[in-house]
């Protein structure tokens, strides 16, 4: 197997084993990434299984007028920083084409690790500082359903 295929060596055996048989495949698992991603490995949102007991954590802020690239480049810092944490899957930010909203969707493996990752944000000050740039809306989610082209 060649080393464009294989998961990422920092996710547990046991996620690997419940996403090897998708991850595995020669047919590329995201026509949205795969592009960009030339075969390497990642864990986008519409790649990750439904009821596989991931966690997605899907926060809306709302921001001011012209705020929007301070609190991405916060949430940018912010998500690098909480790709280390054990349990950590990925984040992707958003932002609307109405200059209002930025959206980061994020996922955990399990709710031990998102609060794990929380615990981390809040005890280093990120949340403190995502306030002061926009009105967040978090929530968390069990990834149900997903469907892809």
């Amino acid at each position: 197997m060649s080393p464009s295929w294989r998961t990422r060596d920092k996710q547990p055996a046991q996620l690997r084993r419940r996403l090897g048989a998708h991850r595995r495949s020669r047919v590329p698992r995201c026509r949205i990434a795969a592009p960009f991603m030339k075969g390497k490995p990642h864990a986008c949102h519409s790649c990750q299984l439904a009821n596989s007991g991931i966690i997605a954590q899907i926060n809306v802020f709302t921001v001011p007028d012209g705020g929007q690239d301070a609190l991405i480049e916060l949430l940018s810092v912010a998500a690098r920083f909480s790709s280390s944490t054990p349990g950590w899957l990925s984040a992707s930010l958003h932002k609307s084409r109405d200059g209002t909203r930025v959206v980061n969707y994020a996922q955990s493996e399990n709710p031990e690790a998102a609060e794990a990752v929380f615990k981390r944000l809040r005890d280093n000050g990120y949340l403190a500082r995502n306030k002061a740039l926009g009105e967040a809306h978090p929530g968390l989610y069990e990834v149900v359903f997903t469907l892809d082209q």
